[in-house]
């Protein structure tokens, strides 16, 4: 973040998440302003009922409190969002973006933009107030060992020293301008932005990472302890909430990469993104 582009970002922090942020820099849009986009989004995503079996017998646990909150108050637009996360057992099995742009909006309006991708290893089964919205046919995430990551540590202060040397090993860029090729390194946020741990599915530890374009989150890094025939270890999965073609590598090597173009409102993949999911006045008032 330039100290000529007064964005900010505010990671919000609840029990069992990463640690606090520092206080937010002047110049952030009002604190009660932020409360009552939160509030509203809240209510968004209350709206979804997402089970991780097609049956749906097993319905996913909404967190209460957004896991990361993010903003762009300089723009007229003022786009800003709050990211959300469904799970199973404590493990996350869906995270969701809620945001807001007045771009392309209907008069006097905001719109509201819908963003999901799957972190479960099956199909998912999502509604929105009783209706269907959602269907990932596959799983949405294929965690790989990192390559020469250490044990896992017995400790769980220590597994997230781990974790955060780990996420520091991942270099993520983006093709900012398709035609020139002009790649842009992503920001990492040093704390995860949710830490989840050991379930009866096999998963011991686990955090979600996450890099932005200055303030704007674009791709999270899952990391997570998985049993392997051969002991604990630990895994990784890229996950895109981008547009823009990105490219993820470990220690130079590149392990995972997004063209431009790929699936956003097929409500069979593991992502989807609807723009226009509702629409709200344009300044939010109590």
């Amino acid at each position: 973040m330039t100290p000529t582009n007064a964005a900010w970002l505010l990671m919000l922090v609840f029990p069992g998440q990463a640690e606090a942020a520092p206080e937010p820099a002047a110049g952030q849009p009002d604190a009660k302003e932020s409360a009552r986009w939160t509030e509203l989004y809240r209510r968004e995503a209350k709206q979804y009922e997402i089970f991780g079996d097609e049956d749906r017998r097993v319905a996913l646990h909404l967190q209460k409190n957004p896991v990361f909150r993010f903003a762009d108050p300089i723009s007229a637009n003022k786009f800003n969002g709050d990211f959300f996360v469904w799970t199973r057992h404590g493990r996350p099995e869906v995270v969701g973006s809620i945001w807001s742009s007045g771009r392309k909006a209907r008069p006097g309006k905001r719109t509201i933009c819908h963003s999901f991708h799957s972190l479960a290893l099956g199909p998912l089964h999502a509604k929105r107030n009783g209706g269907f919205w959602w269907s990932p046919t596959t799983p949405g995430i294929d965690p790989k060992p990192v390559p020469g990551a250490p044990p896992p540590a017995e400790n769980p202060r220590l597994r997230l020293v781990q974790m955060r040397s780990l996420a520091r090993e991942f270099t993520v860029t983006q093709l900012v301008d398709e035609v020139e090729s002009v790649e842009r390194e992503l920001r990492l946020l040093p704390q995860p932005i949710y830490r989840f741990e050991a379930n009866p599915k096999g998963v011991q530890d686990g955090a979600l990472f996450l890099f932005l374009n200055d303030w704007d989150p674009e791709v999270l890094l899952v990391l997570e302890v998985r049993d392997t025939p051969n002991g604990p270890h630990w895994h990784f999965a890229p996950v895109r909430f981008c547009y823009l073609s990105a490219r993820v590598k470990h220690n130079g090597r590149e392990v995972w990469s997004y063209q431009r173009g790929g699936p956003m409102t097929d409500r069979s993949h593991y992502y989807l993104s609807i723009h226009g999911a509702s629409y709200v006045d344009r300044d939010l008032t109590e």
